[in-house]
């Protein structure tokens, strides 16, 4: 949970040194840095996540009929895919967002060399 959080932080942070380029070249490092260390703490991506509650707990053992965790006593949502190895759409999601934030990492690197190279 705290990866969660902390990948957040660094991606709102990111945000600010892009809307904060124009003070100065440096920003846009430091933004870029912080989109990939957001994006970084993105992974490892198991297959299973579905499966796991946010405690951590298995939920593979849990009775069907029950929507709570026996951890921790949150609602919990199966993912039920209809092919083996497609990847939860919570991890799907995660997934994307991480690429996206990777490329706009290396955009905003590219731009802070292509202003070096010019200054």
């Amino acid at each position: 949970m705290t990866k969660k959080i902390l990948s957040s932080v660094l991606a709102y942070a990111g945000f600010a040194m892009l809307l904060a380029c124009w003070l100065s070249p440096s920003a846009l490092l430091a933004g870029s840095v912080c989109f990939l260390l957001s994006a970084s703490l993105k992974f490892p991506i198991r297959e299973d996540e579905g499966w796991t509650c946010s405690c951590g707990y298995d939920l593979s053992f849990v009775n069907p009929s029950s929507s709570k965790c026996p951890e921790c006593g949150v609602n919990i949502e199966l993912e039920w895919s209809s092919q083996l190895g497609e990847l939860p759409r919570a991890t799907a999601k995660r997934l994307h967002a991480a690429t996206i934030q990777f490329i706009i990492s290396f955009v905003l690197l590219g731009v802070y060399f292509a202003t070096w190279l010019y200054n």
